[in-house]
């Protein structure tokens, strides 16, 4: 039944205006709420949701005021049995509105290593700087003597780096093999009523896992398209090795504290470590993974508050990735209407390009037309694409004599002394121009209208003598610049101007007219282009992460990217020491 039936998932939060999510089961392409669904359909179509990053309160809705019964979660609320579903096997509809953005035009995936070299490296520096804070004293009465134990402090402690493992459609399973904890305390203890016997001084023990230490990480995106990861530890199973205390030697009066150490300390050390490797995942790594920059500013011809949004809207988990999808889309954070683009991106792949899982690689990102699409509407709509190319902006400058100006336009007003005119060169894109990806190159397709103007010419300056229209096709090149923020540049190779049609006077030599605006295509349009998009943009980057060894493949229709991930940890750690001081 399940490619059978739609259903259309409200929620609300307090941070977003309400909004709908559409999902589709197979080849359902309506929404159908008529007939009241199973409860356990509808609580299969309900998690579905909640695996696509759905938060807030959940209900059944229709369109047109129809009336759904809400989706029955009692199967999911009355047992702890992990949700796992085969998300290869789920088809979402390209272009639906998610619960983050408005479409989802890219994908990326972080591979087991990439997320076990993210944990693993910070996992040290974190812990250390968590476990310099306090721990709570413990006070208490028991069998007529009252006792304290307070000014806990670590002395040392050994904890391994946690091996990560992928669980399918939930998020990471961790284990800590190992850890221990040298601890020491100031203790107190005085007799009550009849008892006149009081101490004090230190103690020292050592607690160590009985067990592994085992928890999840629960990944997920937030309000502001960023990757969150909960880490949900198990109750650690430890025990009390060495104990020694200073102050006494009273022998029955260290067997009283070693059962409180036992009932009361060893329960708080333990819980201790749990609240020190929790808070420093939940606190203070999603806090430095916050940071990392996703809005890309383009550093091209275009408005400098144009940028390349590589937002996060929802996350899936498999056991060999982790799956995001990515807006992708090139907006004006400044402007209210976001994007001048109109259509959908098309569909995305459900698994990362094979090359990534074949040659290793952390990361992958893949792209669609969408992206460069997004932004030429951008530059179309800012009028980036309609521009006026002069002499003084070609090396060599654009000079015209005057048979070459009467071969193609008879009767041209020129100057006795023409044999080197300057002239302008007046583009306007007609259309939005489209990009495909074809095996190794961009190929990018639209219609222009050029017009040739004299230019510093006696009575005839700025006069238009050839205006043409026609079709052009560009082959670009991306490739990625290392550095330490990698930079993805693209460049026009070449550009075709084709078939040329004049507009507005005859001619008698079209064959010189094509020869002279491939010309000015080749020494005016295609330097001048390259010269706007030179600076690429910047791959994402924030307080010690860095994408390293980025290569790039057009293949299929997609633009994919391949990375590696490095952390400078002289980044990171000024990072988290700002946050304790």
């Amino acid at each position: 039944q399940a490619s059978q039936v739609c259903s259309v998932i409200a929620y609300h939060s307090t941070s977003w205006p309400r909004r709908t999510v559409v999902s589709r089961l197979g080849a359902c392409t309506h929404h159908s709420c008529s007939a009241p669904m199973a409860p356990a359909m509808k609580s299969l179509v309900l998690a579905l949701a909640l695996l696509r990053g759905v938060s807030g309160d959940v209900a059944g809705v229709c369109p047109a005021g129809d009336v759904c019964e809400e989706a029955d979660v009692s199967l999911l609320q009355k047992t702890e049995t992990r949700l796992q579903v085969a998300t290869d096997s789920l088809e979402w509809s390209a272009g639906v509105e998610d619960s983050r953005c408005e479409a989802v035009g890219a994908r990326a995936w972080l591979s087991e290593a990439g997320a076990n070299y993210i944990v693993q490296t910070v996992f040290g520096t974190l812990v250390d700087k968590t476990f310099t804070l306090e721990y709570p004293d413990v006070k208490g009465e028991k069998n007529g003597w009252t006792y304290e134990i307070s000014g806990a402090s670590v002395m040392e402690y050994a904890i391994d780096l946690p091996e990560l493992n992928f669980t399918n459609g939930v998020g990471l399973d961790l284990t800590i093999p190992k850890f221990s904890v040298n601890t020491k305390f100031h203790y107190k203890v005085d007799g009550t009523g009849w008892n006149p016997i009081w101490s004090a001084g230190t103690v020292r023990a050592e607690l160590s896992q009985k067990e592994p230490l085992q928890g999840q990480f629960v990944v997920g995106v937030n309000k502001d398209g960023k990757p969150t990861v909960n880490l949900q530890l198990n109750d650690p199973k430890v025990k009390l090795g060495a104990f020694a205390m200073e102050g006494t030697i009273f022998e029955g009066l260290v067997e009283f504290l070693v059962s409180i150490f036992k009932e009361k300390v060893e329960n708080s050390i333990a819980s201790t470590v749990k609240w020190v490797i929790e808070t420093a995942v939940n606190k203070y790594l999603n806090d430095w993974i916050s940071k990392i920059g996703l809005q890309l500013p383009l550093q091209s011809g275009g408005k400098t508050s144009d940028v390349a949004d590589m937002s996060l809207c929802y996350v899936e988990v498999t056991k060999q990735y982790l799956a995001f999808g990515v807006s992708g889309a090139v907006t004006d954070p400044a402007e209210s209407t976001k994007s001048a683009y109109v259509g959908v991106p098309p569909r995305l792949r459900q698994a990362p390009p094979p090359a990534m899982l074949s040659e290793g690689h952390m990361l992958a990102t893949e792209l669609t037309p969408f992206t460069l699409d997004t932004g030429l509407a951008l530059m179309q709509a800012h009028g980036v694409l309609r521009q006026v190319i002069t002499p003084s902006d070609i090396m060599g400058g654009l000079k015209l004599d005057v048979d070459t100006a009467r071969a193609m336009v008879p009767g041209v007003a020129v100057p006795k002394d023409g044999r080197g005119m300057n002239f302008a060169v007046h583009i306007k894109s007609d259309e939005t121009p489209k990009v495909t990806f074809n095996d190794g190159a961009a190929q990018i397709h639209g219609h222009v209208t050029i017009s040739l103007n004299w230019m510093d010419v006696p009575l005839i300056n700025n006069v238009e003598f050839l205006k043409v229209s026609a079709p052009f096709i560009g082959m670009a090149k991306v490739a990625v610049e290392d550095g330490a923020q990698e930079v993805m540049h693209m460049k026009l190779d070449s550009v075709s101007v084709t078939p040329i049609t004049v507009i507005g006077k005859t001619t008698t030599d079209m064959s010189t007219v094509n020869s002279m605006i491939e010309t000015v295509a080749r020494t005016a349009l295609l330097p001048y282009i390259n010269r706007l998009i030179k600076n690429g943009v910047g791959l994402p980057t924030g307080n010690g992460f860095q994408l390293k060894g980025s290569k790039v493949a057009m293949v299929g229709g997609y633009l994919d990217t391949f990375s590696d991930i490095n952390i400078d940890m002289d980044a990171f750690k000024a990072f988290i020491d700002s946050k304790f001081d």
